[in-house]
């Protein structure tokens, strides 16, 4: 009998020995001796198993898994477990601002490696990691639109509220010039004085004038922008809701687990 030693790389750098028997000589197996030695049979047996094992017959390669060291330590399952629990317990917007999203891949990663998942969440776990990146850039794309509308709107009210005042400015330097205008009528030994008066009044209403022209104009301006961003406001919105409807939604699910 020939024993050859193959040595070949496992899992994690790990040697495995690889043992190959050959029969190389014309010698009665174990088996056979046994047949002839019945008074020997509980020996025979015992090298009979002996000479399988040498074989190959009983011991498989796949045997070999049970030695090999496994792909992640009880400690790191637990720690990913641990920290998945206390996801669960954030909103998305906080898993992205306090940059738990990496971590959080590897957790599940660790986790669905090691079928801590029930059948019924493995499908949707893996989803969920393999779409994260996207959602977190389809989120922050999705709160800067909305930030963008809301400045706008913002602006969109302050110029509201600049033409509000002045056009509260306006009536009554209005209501003076024309006073003024029935004054110089009955009054024209005060007809200098008066139109100077006029004068300063007439150049305060071109101010105001054009002051609201261009606070018309800036206003129609960002009505318009605001139409537009509308509709981008919409879907933001909606996409932030679906996201964080979606993330409720899973740790509802993933809660009865831990």
């Amino acid at each position: 009998m020939k024993l050859e030693f193959t040595g070949l790389s496992g899992c994690h750098g790990h040697p495995l020995i690889i043992i190959n028997v050959k029969n190389s000589s014309l010698e009665p197996t174990v088996v056979e001796v046994g047949k002839r030695s019945s008074p020997f049979a509980e020996f025979d047996k015992l090298f009979n198993d002996i000479q399988k094992l040498l074989e190959g017959n009983t011991f498989k390669a796949e045997d070999l898994s049970s030695f090999l060291p496994p792909p992640y330590s009880v400690e790191e399952i637990a720690d990913a477990k641990k920290f998945f629990k206390q996801c669960l317990n954030m909103n998305f917007a906080s898993v992205i601002q306090m940059d738990k999203g990496l971590e959080l891949q590897n957790s599940l990663s660790i986790m669905l490696a090691r079928d801590a998942f029930p059948d019924d969440l493995v499908d949707r776990t893996t989803k969920f990691l393999v779409e994260f990146d996207q959602s977190c850039e389809q989120y922050e794309s999705a709160k800067q639109d909305i930030s963008k509308a809301q400045e706008g709107e913002k602006a969109v009210g302050e110029l509201k509220t600049s033409l509000k005042k002045l056009f509260s400015e306006f009536i009554p330097v209005r209501n003076q010039a024309e006073a003024v205008d029935r004054e110089i009528a009955r009054l024209e030994k005060q007809v200098t004085e008066r139109k100077a008066k006029k004068e300063r009044l007439g150049e305060r209403l071109e101010d105001l004038a054009g002051r609201a022209t261009t606070s018309k104009q800036a206003l129609v301006s960002a009505e318009e922008t605001m139409k537009l961003s509308a509709i981008k406001k919409e879907q933001a919105e909606k996409t932030v809701g679906d996201i964080e409807r979606s993330w409720e939604s899973f740790k509802v699910g993933c809660s009865q687990l831990l």
